[in-house]
């Protein structure tokens, strides 16, 4: 099942108007196809909002979420700021196996499977129609 980016946030416990506000931009046309891909979103989502220092709208009343008066003055005075690239670095290095093609025999012809497949889908009625004529003209020919 494809998990889309609502979904990816929703995990992360980060609600859906506060997501852009906090600058996580979410398109609902993507899609993670893959478990890990979708673990990994999550979980750097969730050290983006553990590291978040979000400044309350009010320092007389500061409300669930929001950063306490300290980390706020730390962050004013700049001992808690460091790089986004260095903060949340991205690891997911593709390994790309080089090699003749001959080195790496075919294992399924897809396109040919595909054919046949919607070969099948598309002429299931004739067959059907032909396998019950047959069945007819075979039980007419034994009585």
């Amino acid at each position: 099942e494809h998990e889309t980016v609502p979904y990816i946030r929703k995990a992360a416990g980060i609600p859906r108007k506060l997501a852009p506000t906090i600058g996580i931009s979410v398109d609902p046309r993507r899609q993670n196809l893959s478990e890990e891909s979708l673990k990994a979103n999550v979980e750097r989502l969730k050290t983006f909002k553990s590291r978040l220092i979000l400044f309350p709208r009010s320092s007389k009343a500061i409300k669930n979420g929001e950063a306490s008066l300290e980390d706020v003055k730390s962050a004013k005075e700049g001992k808690t700021t460091r790089l986004v690239e260095t903060a949340f670095p991205i690891s997911n290095k593709v390994v790309i196996e080089e090699g003749k093609l001959s080195d790496f025999p075919a294992t399924e012809d897809a396109y040919r499977k595909l054919r046949v497949a919607r070969s099948d889908a598309r002429l299931v009625g004739k067959r059907d129609k032909r396998a019950k004529a047959k069945a007819d003209e075979d039980a007419a020919a034994k009585k």
